[in-house]
């Protein structure tokens, strides 16, 4: 347990370098957004490898390769900035409430 609790508290600090060196030129206003619903994506195994820690415009040419629709579509737009965030996981939101809504208020008896 004390080895998968250190090697948990390197990769937090690895992921904490890497956005504090990715976003340094970018308003500290983006740190809220890094880990929300809409600034993940999905893909396949082998390119989510690839993608791993680029920056947004290396990738997209990935993201351009994806068999998942939602992924593609992540590249209508020009740069990934908070409002992009908050649109996306807006999006998202109306998706999961249009597949997963309930349909009554109480269960019938």
């Amino acid at each position: 347990e004390i080895k998968m609790f250190k090697k948990k508290a390197r990769s937090l600090q690895y992921d904490r370098a890497f956005f504090l060196n990715i976003f340094r030129n970018k308003s500290a206003s983006f740190f809220p957004y890094i880990y929300r619903i809409g600034n993940f994506t999905l893909l396949e195994t082998y390119k989510n490898k690839e993608a791993d820690r680029k920056s947004f415009e290396e990738k997209k040419s990935i993201y351009q390769t994806s068999n998942y629709n939602l992924t593609t579509k992540t590249l209508v737009t020009d740069s990934w900035i908070p409002r992009s965030v908050i649109d996306r996981q807006r999006e998202l939101a109306g998706r999961a409430l249009a597949i997963w809504k309930i349909n009554y208020l109480f269960p019938s008896e």
